[in-house]
């Protein structure tokens, strides 16, 4: 390829450019930022900074057209979620006189990825064209993780999971990327503006998340799995064939898996099995992994009703939890040792660190993007295609969310930030967005 035909093909990427090594930066960074999010630690927050500074670069030059954006409510209510957890941290510490600076640290990566936002509006960049094909191939490489260092999952007792990336948070996240990659399917609208190649590719996205997900065993996301499912079929309501093959082929593999692999069978009936025994208080249950997260969730509430205005910070609610009579007396302790480090749900997490505007900032996250996607009237083809993507990928890891912290790590936060601002960057940047 000359370099005249690079330029051109990065000019379908950045519909607004400016100069050839910029629009080469701002290239690199759409399309290498989610590429090893799970397979080097600090890949994903690099990047994220990277697109930082390339937009503290290129935003002052584009500033009327971005001042004349932010006057429109969703693109400010998308900016605002980004800014919101920093500020619920700020306001919280406030009320504790209690100002620690590291308590920002995950946050702030949240409020670097509001500015990439602001970036992928002005530069028009289109994301999905990028999407597409990274989605899949970041998946294939996590796969390839796996079986060339096998130590890794010896390391977390035979569950799939990178060095870094602990088996829950690498199953929720595999399992959410591979229904991103098949809902990237057909882009423009037609059943055959795939070619078969690249069709291909989006399947094997989709296997080898659900792959990683049921070697992770990670329970959390497989409660995703029924809503994921639900949301592919209703996007591909009009081509009943895709609908029936994909569901019999899914079908037939868990099917397989479940009666084939004891270790997986035995996890997916201890969900029901814990949950009940939980609920039916029988005391063995109180100390199952499930039940102790179910306990956690009782704990977690009342702590969160004794000081609902300000929190506790990252940790400071550990004295209560232990000694104080009112809460001593809700779970075991071994359910409350548990909790120690967290209550393993991203909204008490955050209700506990930052009390009620912890909550806010936490719904805002989730709920903006699927708001405003939802919301938006008169969506053109490209919109309709993100607004799938944009549902699977916040509803999602919300289902995953009521039993694991999916922010509380800084590649995390930095992860789903940068997916949220650059799919609502190109979402709100269509001419027929407003």
């Amino acid at each position: 390829m000359t370099l005249r035909a690079a330029y051109t093909k990065l000019q379908s990427l950045i519909r607004n450019p400016s100069n050839a090594v910029g629009d080469s930066l701002i290239a690199a960074m759409i399309t290498l930022t989610p590429l090893f999010f799970m397979t080097m630690r600090g890949w994903t927050n690099t990047w994220l900074v990277i697109g930082f500074i390339l937009a503290v670069i290129f935003l002052p030059q584009n500033f009327r057209y971005l001042l004349g954006h932010l006057k429109y409510k969703q693109t400010l209510l998308i900016f605002i979620a980004f800014l919101s957890p920093v500020f619920a941290i700020l306001c919280s510490q406030i009320l504790r006189h209690d100002l620690i600076f590291k308590a920002f640290d995950g946050p702030m990566r949240a409020f670097l990825a509001g500015f990439v936002f602001l970036l992928f509006i002005v530069k028009r960049i289109n994301f999905l064209a990028v999407l597409q094909f990274i989605a899949p191939l970041s998946l294939l490489i996590c796969v390839a993780a796996i079986h060339l260092f096998p130590h890794t999952s010896a390391f977390w007792g035979g569950r799939f999971a990178t060095y870094f990336a602990d088996p829950l948070t690498f199953g929720d996240y595999s399992l959410i990327i591979g229904f991103v990659s098949i809902l990237t399917l057909n882009n423009n609208g037609n059943v055959n503006s795939d070619a078969t190649p690249l069709k291909l590719l989006k399947l094997t996205g989709l296997l080898a998340g659900i792959y990683l997900s049921l070697g992770s065993m990670s329970r959390s996301g497989w409660l995703a799995i029924p809503f994921l499912i639900a949301l592919t079929c209703y996007k591909f309501r009009d081509n009943r064939s895709i609908i029936t093959k994909g569901l019999f082929s899914l079908l037939l593999l868990f099917v397989i898996v479940y009666f084939f692999n004891a270790d997986i069978q035995a996890r997916f009936q201890s969900i029901f099995t814990e949950v009940f025994g939980w609920l039916e208080k029988k005391e063995h249950y109180d100390s199952t992994s499930g039940g102790i997260r179910l306990s956690m969730w009782v704990v977690a509430s009342h702590l969160f009703a004794m000081n609902p205005l300000a929190g506790y910070g990252d940790l400071g609610y550990r004295e209560a939890l232990m000694n104080h009579p009112a809460i001593t007396s809700l779970a075991s302790d071994i359910a409350r040792e548990s909790m120690y480090n967290g209550p393993h749900n991203e909204f008490l997490a955050n209700m506990l660190r930052s009390g009620i505007f912890g909550f806010i900032a936490t719904a805002l996250l989730f709920f903006a993007p699927v708001l405003t996607v939802l919301t938006t009237p008169n969506k053109n083809t490209v919109q309709l295609q993100l607004t799938y993507i944009i549902i699977a990928l916040s509803i999602g890891l919300l289902i995953c969310s009521m039993m694991l912290e999916v922010f509380n790590l800084k590649y995390t936060i930095s992860f789903y930030s940068f997916m949220i601002a650059a799919i609502m960057g190109q979402f709100l940047s269509e001419k027929n967005a407003f």
